[in-house]
């Protein structure tokens, strides 16, 4: 059974490409007119590049430790997608306070010097969705925008509309948004859609992960990872 690894805090992504839905295509070729018939089974699969840079001891030992327990493209790395352009904390209605320790109104905190917790970039859907569905209805104070990234069971997904609500005199803050990929896996009321996403990957190839160091010491890796689309249910705990 593969092993789920998480990527240690110590192993920060610095440069990264935003994750890419690529189609699987075939074409019988081009015809001497120019002509091509692209044939597609509207199939899609993220991929995506990490680089993580190398500097201290902990570093490099931590990176052994992940390479060794994914056993190539066997294990699944668990990771945040690292989105710049996801829904801030300020869109979210947080209030950005030093230590992130949110008062009360008068401005005080509890007795301990703790605060609330700054509001949450997660919400859960109105109703359950089978798998190969391509709509979600949310009804959240999230700022819902197409482009958007989240992971729901550590998939990733990208929402691409966001269909008005019913009753444009009373709009609430429900939602139906329809979504690229199709749903890989069912999901319940109980499921975190989570705007911070955080996915399950696989490398893309045995060897992805090899470090070159500069005089023995320092030096940066690139993951090559894509999507494990065979990946049972149970993985996504």
């Amino acid at each position: 059974m593969p092993d789920i690894v998480d990527l240690p805090p110590n192993l920060r992504v610095s440069d990264r490409s935003d994750p890419q839905l690529i189609a699987n295509t075939r074409s019988g070729g081009m015809a001497i007119n120019g002509f091509e018939q692209i044939i597609s089974p509207l199939s899609q699969r993220w991929i995506w590049r990490a680089t993580i840079p190398i500097h201290k001891k902990d570093q490099a030992r931590s990176l052994r430790v992940v390479l060794a327990k994914l056993q190539g493209r066997f294990g699944y790395l668990r990771a945040r997608v690292c989105d710049m352009y996801r829904v801030s904390r300020n869109e979210m209605g947080a209030i950005p306070v030093p230590g992130g320790k949110v008062p009360h109104s008068d401005g005080a905190l509890f007795s301990d010097g703790s605060g609330y917790r700054p509001a949450g970039g997660t919400t859960n859907p109105v109703a359950g969705a089978l798998a190969g569905t391509s709509t979600l209805v949310l009804d959240t104070d999230i700022p819902l925008v197409v482009g958007t990234f989240f992971s729901s069971n550590s998939w990733l997904y990208v929402i691409t509309d966001i269909d008005d609500p019913v009753d444009l005199d009373n709009p609430g803050t429900e939602r139906t948004v329809h979504i690229a990929p199709p749903l890989r896996s069912t999901i319940s009321t109980d499921d975190e859609i989570n705007f911070d996403a955080e996915c399950l990957w696989q490398l893309a190839a045995d060897d992805v992960g090899k470090l070159d160091l500069r005089l023995g010491k320092w030096g940066t890796v690139n993951l090559e990872l894509v999507e494990p689309i065979g990946r049972a249910d149970l993985y996504a705990t």
